[in-house]
């Protein structure tokens, strides 16, 4: 196992989160799994927050496969981040 790093490899930025009022109505939707509503309120977080393009990518990976349990998770560890 090389433990060397490599400079020219990619580093990974922090994931850019949206406001919490965004986040807060994201989980509301999600703990209902309503699903057309999340698609819904993600497109409005990207508008809003375009910098958070990435977040809201994986949000909707998520929606799409109907887990909401998950994005629950995701979203309640999100709260507790500084």
């Amino acid at each position: 196992l090389d433990a060397t790093l490599d400079a020219s490899a990619p580093v990974a930025s922090p994931l850019c989160l949206p406001s919490e009022p965004w986040r807060q109505a994201l989980a509301e939707l999600a703990a209902l799994g309503y699903y057309r509503g999340i698609l819904n309120k993600l497109k409005e977080i990207e508008s809003a927050e375009p910098e958070c393009k990435v977040f809201v990518k994986q949000m909707c990976g998520l929606a799409q496969q109907f887990q909401f349990e998950t994005m629950c998770q995701v979203l309640a560890v999100t709260e507790t981040s500084p």
